[in-house]
């Protein structure tokens, strides 16, 4: 039988405490991290990515679901909110879990609360 010596019980409260990385720092690294592998911060957040061409296609990254799809309104959860894209004959042409594409008419884009 081992036995264990001169070990102290750590109370899970202090550990924990100990272990938390504030916000501030956590962006500080992911930040640093971005920069020295060139990587978008935004992607290091798992913020949600929009790309526009023009008035007629959209796509958009990292969405976490749809909420509402019609042919003249589309909302989509995403991690900052819901997006809500307004148009004219509004279609999802491509989707996977992480990536969508939107083609139509887009006449606006709005984040709501």
């Amino acid at each position: 039988m081992f036995r264990r010596k001169n070990v102290k019980k750590k109370n899970n409260k202090e550990w924990c405490n100990k272990e938390k990385v504030k916000d501030k720092d956590r962006y500080s690294y992911l930040e640093n991290l971005s920069g020295t592998f060139h990587l978008s911060e935004d992607i290091l957040l798992g913020s949600g990515m929009i790309t526009i061409t023009g008035s007629k296609k959209l796509r958009i990254e990292n969405y976490k679901g749809i909420i509402t799809y019609a042919e003249e309104n589309i909302v989509l959860q995403m991690p900052e909110g819901k997006l809500e894209i307004l148009g004219n004959k509004l279609n999802i042409d491509y989707c996977t879990d992480v990536e969508l594409h939107v083609t139509g008419i887009i006449k606006q884009m709005e984040f709501l609360c």
